[in-house]
């Protein structure tokens, strides 16, 4: 009472006392403020990146290696954070031209053809590994710069 009766003289807002019992969870939010994601939303993310990666994996195997930009900007529109669908595209990208060129190392001597490109570009020691790699860094960065350009448009679209 004398609590209250000195708030009122200071003029401090009173809260009223919370009931007896546990007190509810408090609501998640996110460093910026916007609620946190939810299970469902990390589910459908999960699922848009793995259609992604099939469609740029079946694109790249039928030659149709641009692919990588377009599936890059609808992964970059189609997420929120822009860091988050930058990492993920580059991700997509890098598998999705990684997978098919060792699916085709099965079959076709592409090992020969990357040691000599690994000995052009001077990395002879890293032999033909690196120049698979090398080609599916450029996936991944094509892929990542059509993500940023579609979070880009997606902002500019969003206002």
């Amino acid at each position: 009472r004398q609590l209250a009766a000195l708030a009122m003289r200071l003029q401090l807002p009173v809260r009223p006392l919370r009931p007896a019992g546990p007190s509810p969870a408090p609501a998640r939010v996110s460093t910026n403020g916007a609620p946190a994601p939810t299970r469902a939303l990390h589910a459908s993310r999960l699922l848009l990146a793995a259609l992604a990666l099939v469609a740029l994996v079946m694109g790249t195997l039928d030659g149709v290696w641009w692919l990588a930009l377009p599936v890059g900007v609808l992964l970059g529109a189609g997420r929120r954070g822009q860091r988050q669908a930058v990492l993920t595209a580059a991700a997509v990208g890098l598998l999705g031209w990684l997978l098919p060129l060792l699916w085709l190392s099965l079959s076709y001597p592409i090992w020969r053809a990357g040691g000599v490109l690994a000995g052009i570009l001077g990395v002879g020691i890293l032999g033909p590994a690196a120049a698979v790699l090398l080609t599916a860094l450029v996936g991944a960065l094509l892929c990542g710069a059509g993500s940023w350009m579609g979070a880009a448009l997606r902002r500019y679209a969003l206002g």
